[in-house]
This record gives C-alpha cells, sequence and structure tokens, in this order.
C-alpha cells in the first residue's frame, strides 16, 4: 500500500506548473499567427478552381468565353512551334491559368504518341506570355482556371521533314 501511495505523490509533484507568464507568452504567439493567416489570406486559403472544356460548351458563361479568348491567344502564329519530325496527331491537353492571365502548367491527359508532336503543342502553349488578365465577373468565380483541349496536329505540308 505504501508503494502505491508513493507513486502518486511522484505523479502528482511532477507535473509542470502553469503561470501567468507562460500563458502571456502564448496567446501572443497566437495573435501573432492569427495575423499572419489574416496577413496572408491567399496562401491559406483553399484556391477557386473552375473548369472548361471550351469545344464541349453549350453555353458562353464568363468561363467559357475567357477559355475560347485564351485558346485564340495560344493559337497565334508567333506562338506556334517549329515541328521538326513531328507528324499529324491528336492530343488531349489541361492546362491552368491563374488570375493575371499567365499559364502555369500544361499535362497530357492523352499523347499523339510521338514526341516530336507532343513538345511542339506543348511549346506552342508555353510560349503564349498570356492569356490575358481575368475579367471581373470571372475572378469572382475562380482564382485559376483549368482548360481541358483536344488539339489536333496537322503539319502543313506533309512532304517537309
Amino acid at each position: 500500500m505504501k508503494k502505491f501511495a508513493s507513486s502518486i505523490f511522484v505523479l502528482l509533484v511532477s507535473l509542470p506548473t502553469y503561470s501567468a507568464e507562460i500563458g502571456e507568452h502564448h496567446n501572443m504567439q497566437i495573435e501573432e499567427i492569427e495575423r499572419e493567416i489574416q496577413n496572408n489570406q491567399d496562401l491559406y486559403s483553399r484556391p477557386r478552381i473552375a473548369h472548361s472544356v471550351p469545344q464541349t460548351a453549350k453555353h458562353k458563361d464568363p468561363i467559357n468565353l475567357y477559355a475560347e479568348a485564351c485558346l485564340a491567344k495560344i493559337l497565334k502564329s508567333e506562338n506556334l512551334a517549329a515541328t521538326g519530325t513531328a507528324v499529324n496527331g491528336t492530343a488531349l491537353v489541361v492546362f491552368s491559368v491563374i488570375q493575371n492571365g499567365i499559364i502555369e502548367d500544361a499535362s497530357f491527359i492523352k499523347s499523339s504518341q510521338n514526341n516530336e508532336t507532343d513538345q511542339a503543342i506543348r511549346q506552342t502553349i508555353q510560349r503564349t506570355p498570356s492569356c490575358g488578365e481575368f475579367p471581373a465577373q470571372l475572378k469572382k468565380q475562380a482564382n485559376k482556371l483549368s482548360i481541358l483541349r483536344e488539339y489536333h496536329f496537322i503539319k502543313a505540308n506533309p512532304n517537309l521533314p
């Protein structure tokens, strides 16, 4: 019995003590973290991503109108990549555009099965300096737009290398 009682006493004595000074320090740390979160709300909030598949869109809402305009900018002649040994092919590509119009990334959902063709498609997308800033109505809906597009690559002159 004595052994059990002394174990309890040791436990009670070894518990940390709480002081007002420690509590105040923790409160200051919490307030500092809350200020940081408030000041950097964009960094800590979930992205609002809108999606567009322009070739299948039946209605012209701000998302699809912007996506169509972005695709038109991508296909401008100054953005078209040199083809080299690329061959005719079709690839399914998804890319993201952030609110300032910059294209962030491009990924192939379905490859054209030819590395040169896929590279020409990727370079064409990446050469686009900007799709233009999101219009105000689209900014309210999303801070990133994901666009899914099927690209049909056809060489202008199949007789050339």
